[in-house]
């Protein structure tokens, strides 16, 4: 069962666009599921910043911020 939240299709362009000819299930599976490990990092930090400046709204400035 699949449990990605990203879908495949733009995990294959990626990997193509870097130079992949042929593109396995399971390479498409690894790199959505590292890009949306990373995605959870990088988010929680904008939460951080959001919540340190008191605000319910994340702002694109928060996500710019917590690179």
């Amino acid at each position: 069962m699949r449990k990605n939240v990203l879908p495949y299709a733009p995990a294959e362009r990626i990997l193509k666009h870097a130079g992949a000819k042929r593109v396995s299930e399971e390479s498409k599976e690894a790199l959505m599921e590292t890009l949306e490990a990373e995605a959870s990092v990088f988010i929680t930090k904008a939460l951080q910043v959001m919540k340190n400046c008191n605000r319910k709204t994340l702002l694109g400035e928060d996500l710019t911020i917590a690179q």
